[in-house]
């Protein structure tokens, strides 16, 4: 497939993509459900969509709350529960897992399409879908988590873009898949700024940080127990911001999981901004108690999804840095070619002077005295003409009329 390919085959070429990596995804969730190796997260998922989908509030017993919201903010479940009046059962939220997560492939492909060829914008794309965190999510039972990537990816299309509606909606959709998602708008809202799109980033910075205090001061609090359940999370990091950095790198197994987040892109994504985004995802992991979450292979596997873009971005930082320097060579070569050109051009439109010009002017001096008649013989007038001109009398002579 070449950079003339039909639009129409490469979105051919991409929803067969797309279908392969669902069928994959929910292929091998559902076998691992089928072998009972799901767990309780899925049931806790079930019970929550099964409500909804009987307009009552996401209850669950496994989890122990009458109402979901309570223990994490995240009602964007709610465009699961049409699914279960046509099949109520966790196989539905495994095939619907596994197609958003396929999905996210598509802003990646577009990011992607926009700056390099065809080739290389899918095999990125496939590359993406073989994301060791992409198979992690698809075997990891179901979670809201799923809707993050797909969320992420069209906010930074959308910010490529510069389609500032389509931005707004991928940045609410991402507040109501996950509070813990909200700080990451932070990070855009201060992308944004520094980028010079001072007005929508101070607006998003502005309404990140309320809607933030809004869910865990108010929403969470009168959903659940009247508090909200991960307060302590960050009570050491709020109490003693000085340990952050020591946080984030100690103990060792902090680096290895933050170095497979970019290891399998070929360390690209450190080549772009966009990395930066991994911040409140790393906050978020390694401030927690639990030391299980700070290894790669646990907890929420599809995150980080600030990351998914990040290679195409790396790839374009290092061709355009590349382009630059083979451009300014070129340019400095076009520039001495034309000097050398000119001066030929200068040098040939000249008069020429060159030194062995007294030759020339011998040799017409000798044809000169060549073409004049020779004297006669016993002709004193002949003679007279001979003589030097500062001879003595000859300018007598030539007075004299002849005898």
């Amino acid at each position: 497939m070449n950079q003339h390919t039909p639009r129409g085959d490469q979105r051919f070429v991409l929803a067969c993509l797309v279908a392969a990596f669902a069928a994959g995804y929910g292929a091998f969730g559902l076998i691992r459900h089928w072998r009972f190796e799901s767990s309780f997260d899925l049931a806790i998922f079930d019970q929550a969509v099964w409500h909804l989908s009987r307009f009552e509030a996401p209850a669950s017993s496994i989890r122990g709350y009458s109402n979901l919201l309570g223990d994490h903010f995240s009602p964007i479940l709610v465009l699961l529960a049409p699914l279960y009046w046509i099949a109520a059962g966790p196989e539905t939220l495994i095939v619907a897992q596994s197609i958003l997560l396929a999905l996210s492939i598509v802003p990646v492909h577009a990011f992607a399409r926009r700056r390099l060829p065809i080739g290389a914008a899918l095999t990125l794309s496939a590359s993406y879908g073989f994301f060791w965190g992409m198979q992690r999510a698809a075997a990891f039972d179901v979670h809201e988590v799923a809707f993050a990537p797909l969320a992420v990816g069209g906010l930074i299309l959308a910010m490529d873009c510069r389609r500032w509606g389509w931005f707004a909606a991928a940045a609410v959709a991402l507040a109501l898949t996950k509070e813990d998602l909200v700080p990451l708008l932070v990070f855009v809202a201060l992308y944004l700024i520094v980028r010079g799109e001072s007005r929508a980033g101070t607006l998003l910075l502005a309404s990140s940080a309320a809607a933030f205090v809004l869910i865990v001061g108010v929403a969470i609090p009168s959903a659940g127990t009247g508090v909200y359940g991960y307060r302590s999370t960050y009570a050491d990091a709020l109490e003693h911001p000085w340990r952050i950095p020591i946080a984030l790198v100690t103990p060792k197994v902090k680096l290895l999981t933050m170095l497979l987040w970019v290891a399998p892109f070929a360390l690209l994504p450190l080549a772009s901004p966009l990395c930066t985004w991994l911040a409140p995802f790393a906050a978020e992991r390694f401030h927690r108690g639990s030391c299980g979450r700070h290894r790669a292979l646990f907890g929420d596997p599809a995150w980080p999804p600030a990351d998914r873009p990040a290679p195409v971005a790396g790839v374009l930082r290092i061709g355009h840095r590349q382009s630059n320097g083979l451009r300014r060579g070129r340019r400095d070569s076009a520039r001495g070619i034309g000097r050398r050109a000119g001066r030929r051009r200068a040098a040939s439109r000249a008069p020429r002077r060159h030194s062995h010009s007294r030759f020339r002017r011998a040799g017409r001096r000798l044809r000169h005295r060549r073409d004049r008649p020779e004297p006669v013989a016993g002709d004193d007038r002949g003679r007279a003409d001979r003589a030097p001109s500062r001879a003595p009398g000859t300018r007598l002579q030539r007075r004299l009329p002849p005898r």
